[in-house]
């Protein structure tokens, strides 16, 4: 049909044009091309050295508590699509630390600890 070749057509232009940068012909029923798309979701979720805030021997002057308000205000920031959210106030209820045991046995046989914040 005539639509349906305009359509494929439109398809093409926008590709051309690189408004779909990666397009992936998948079949979820039989599996086929699925990796491609999980090969190309690492590749977005994954930093490259230019995407890291600090380097890695910086140390920050931040406490948790601001590092974690941080975050939250980046995520805000990301989802309300780059708009700043005068109007909402963060309130932290509850921050906790506690010690989980890691598999890392030091020289003098005990097991190292490691310090985990949670909100």
């Amino acid at each position: 049909s005539s639509s349906s070749s305009s359509s494929s057509s439109s398809v093409r232009a926008k590709l051309k044009e690189g408004m779909f940068p990666s397009v992936f012909y998948v079949s979820a029923l039989h599996e086929d091309g699925t990796d491609d798309v999980l090969q190309h979701l690492l590749r977005l979720a994954t930093p490259t050295n230019n995407d890291w805030p600090m380097e890695a021997n910086e140390v920050t002057t931040l406490s948790t508590l601001e590092r974690i308000q941080e975050v939250i205000r980046e995520k805000l920031y990301r989802c309300l699509h780059q708009e700043v959210p005068h109007q909402i106030t963060q309130v932290n209820r509850l921050l906790t630390q506690k010690e989980i045991p890691i598999d890392k046995n030091n020289d003098d046989g005990t097991t190292s600890t490691s310090t985990s914040s949670s909100t």
